[in-house]
Formats: structure tokens, sequence, C-alpha cells
């Protein structure tokens, strides 16, 4: 009943190029209306943007994260998240 989402946060002004990294959030809205659900911030020096789903339980939610480390190098480390579902924002 959520889509959820990444965003990360950039000291730049420029839609293309890239600035130093100020944090990644995690959000959820709601599937039926779009409303924002929650936000947290999750990192203060990873620029993720790329989210799977990882595992789904009554208690938790575990994503999958990839981080853009804006260099030519076509690698990335892969992070869990898990959340806690019982969590109240």
């Amino acid at each position: 009943d959520k889509i959820y989402f990444l965003a990360a946060v950039e000291n730049t002004t420029s839609t293309y190029d890239d600035g130093e990294v100020l944090g990644s959030f995690i959000g959820a809205l709601a599937l039926d209306t779009f409303e924002v659900k929650f936000t947290q911030k999750i990192s203060e020096t990873h620029k993720f943007e790329g989210l799977t789903l990882y595992t789904n339980s009554k208690e938790k939610i575990e994503f999958l994260l990839c981080e853009d480390k804006d260099t030519e190098i076509l690698e990335t480390a892969i992070y869990k998240l898990t959340l806690d579902k019982n969590f109240k924002n």
C-alpha cells in the first residue's frame, strides 16, 4: 500500500553537474493518494540512487541500496536498509 523512494541531496545549483553530497533520504507515499507517509535521513555522506525490495515481513521491510559515487568506475557497493514497520514517525 506504499511506494518507497530515495532522494539524494547535493550542494549544487545545476541539474546536471554534481556537487558535494549532503545526504540521502528514504520515504514512502500512500499508493492511493500519493500523500507522503514519512521521510527519514539514512546517510549524511552517501548518495543512494538505487532501491530494490529485499524482504518484506509483518515486522520489517528490507531494501538493497546502491550508491552513485560520481566517478568513472562502474562499480558500487550494495547496502542493506531495514525499516521497522511498527515505527511511528
